[in-house]
């Protein structure tokens, strides 16, 4: 009765102890509770075929056995590349004729040019393939023992462009189907993209959340933040998405064909009805048996403070021991990396997640805001500003406390050149000569470590920035410092952000617009301020402060720059 779907010889090369034993090795396949797992055919694979079917899995049935009785004609796929549902919609007269089609596929399908799934072209394998075709081959067959380790393609398409296709227009299955047998074929590598299915949820449907601890003070990191633990969770590198046992767990995602603008947090997971179907990466070695999430919302410095810093002050707050790694993006800068590991004392280790690369812990401490679930119900509602606030100030003080302890002398006038290219183009000589003969020191940053930064920062007086990314380093300025504000031309909206707020509360601010103007013989417009109307502001900064004044007179300077 197996006979068909018995290849003796293939089977033995998988099992030598059947062939020393000089029995029937169908009898031994047959017989052996363990070898009901294997495949007895290059095309027909026992674990994944009950792995598919949980119910002849319960039911203890052999899986060729069952496959052969009842699962072909109900359209069961014995291997992740033969869809026989798909097969036999493709070939209705092989359905009419009541004929398995696994085995019309491997005597007559093949030759004929019949394509054994969607993943998989025969006819274009073939034609590909001449070696194949002269050795008269099965194309398939061929496929799974040798060519998808040669390097081989089983189709013309571009997998990943036809699967975002499909998956956007809301066919899930026909998407899966296509890079289904990835995950089951290839090594897991994370070089090849990998599909699977599972339904939507949210955080509520995996936690109960808790009131905040007893005694901790309104907005401060431990009460905003409770450290939820998961287990069987998988992560996304680089996002806060998760995978939670057989659900996908997003922070925005968009359904397929509905027009919503909002930017997933991972981009490629798609609705498609009640399912999420999810592309990603997976390695050979991303197994992680605990870790904390500190992944995502990190696109930007000021989003890095307000979003991961106060989460893991929360963390250093709680029991968890220092042997439980922090999980962070690998895109992180050393910035950022030099500040976890300054808040962290060093006592946990930094595993950097590659982006989009599924990592699987058996148990996942997920710092959750504590009014989270009341926002997952209420699309309107947000964090509170004051909260945020309140956390961020507290992250301030720990980070300086850390680097620069008592309070240096602040004595220090700087302007921290911008990094954004278009504001860079203001570094005019007139405009640099006005801030020497004021003692202000021209800085790049970026180039200084984030333990230098805090240091330097928190030694000024005055301290000029520009407002976007740049701004966001006036946090660790101390309270009585003089800030100026040169205003980008878009107009960021920087006064209502949770750092504007802090620095707000602890500096005297400034700010200046900037435009664009045509300066010495360049061709194009620059970004500019007035130096007429930026040196009256700085004079009255200095003399506030009982600074000594400007060493030359600034009359020849005041023209555009």
């Amino acid at each position: 009765m197996i006979r068909p779907l018995f290849d003796e010889a293939w089977y033995l090369g998988g099992h030598p102890e059947a062939a020393k034993r000089g029995n029937d090795p169908r009898i031994h396949y047959l017989s052996d509770p363990e070898a009901r797992y294997d495949a007895p055919h290059p095309l027909f694979d026992g674990a994944w075929y009950l792995a598919q079917h949980p119910d002849v899995e319960a039911a203890g049935t052999h899986p060729l056995l069952h496959y052969l009785e009842r699962g072909a004609a109900l359209g069961y796929a014995p291997h992740p590349l033969f869809d026989g549902a798909w097969y036999l919609e493709q070939h209705p007269e092989v359905e009419k004729a009541g004929v398995n089609p696994l085995v019309h596929f491997l005597r007559e399908g093949a030759g004929l040019g019949y394509a054994p799934s969607l993943a998989f072209d025969t006819a274009w394998y073939l034609h590909s393939n001449p070696d194949v075709t002269a050795a008269g081959l099965n194309p398939l067959v061929h496929f799974v023992v040798h060519g998808v380790h040669e390097g081989r393609r089983p189709n013309p398409l571009a997998e990943a462009a036809a699967f975002e296709t499909l998956a956007r227009s809301g066919d899930a299955v026909r998407a899966i189907r296509l890079l289904d047998w990835r995950q089951h074929l290839l090594p897991q590598d994370g070089t090849v993209p990998y599909v699977a299915t599972f339904r939507g949820g949210q955080l509520s449907d995996v936690f109960n959340p808790s009131e905040p601890a007893v005694g901790m003070p309104p907005g401060s990191s431990e009460s905003l933040y409770q450290l939820v633990p998961l287990t069987d969770a998988t992560v996304i590198g680089g996002t806060t998405s998760l995978i939670v046992s057989d659900c996908f767990i997003p922070t925005n995602m968009p359904g397929a064909g509905s027009g919503e603008s909002a930017p997933p947090d991972y981009p490629e997971a798609w609705k498609a009805g009640e399912a999420v179907v999810v592309r990603f990466g997976r390695r050979s070695r991303t197994y992680i048996p605990q870790g904390i999430h500190l992944t995502g919302g990190d696109r930007t410095f000021a989003d890095f403070l307000t979003s991961l810093l106060p989460r893991l002050i929360a963390v250093q707050s709680s029991e968890l021991g220092p042997e439980i790694p922090l999980l962070v993006s690998a895109s992180v800068g050393e910035r950022e990396r030099a500040a976890l590991r300054l808040l962290s004392r060093s006592e946990r280790t930094l595993i950097p997640l590659t982006d989009g690369v599924a990592y699987h812990t058996d148990l996942l401490h997920y710092p959750v805001r504590r009014d989270r679930e009341v926002r997952d119900r209420r699309s309107d509602a947000a964090p509170h500003p004051s909260d945020e606030v309140a956390a961020l100030r507290q992250v301030r003080e720990q980070v300086q406390s850390a680097v620069t302890g008592t309070a240096p002398t602040r004595r220090r006038r700087l302007y921290v050149r911008p990094t954004a290219p278009l504001q860079r183009s203001l570094d005019d000589q007139a405009f640099f000569g006005a801030l020497v003969d004021r003692d202000f020191e021209i800085v790049d940053i970026g180039d200084l470590s984030f333990e230098i930064q805090v240091r330097l920062l928190a030694a000024c007086s005055i301290v000029i920035v520009h407002a976007g990314d740049d701004f966001t380093n006036t946090i660790w300025c101390r309270p009585g410092t003089h800030i100026l504000v040169i205003e980008s031309v878009e107009g960021e909206d920087w006064h209502n952000t949770p750092v504007g707020r802090v620095v707000a509360d602890l500096a005297t601010i400034r700010t200046i617009p900037s435009m664009f103007s045509r300066l010495s013989d360049e061709a194009g417009p620059r970004q500019a301020v007035r130096l007429d109307a930026l040196t009256p502001i700085l004079d009255g900064m200095i003399a506030a402060l009982g600074l000594p004044p400007a060493r030359v007179d600034d009359q020849n300077r005041n023209r555009l720059s």
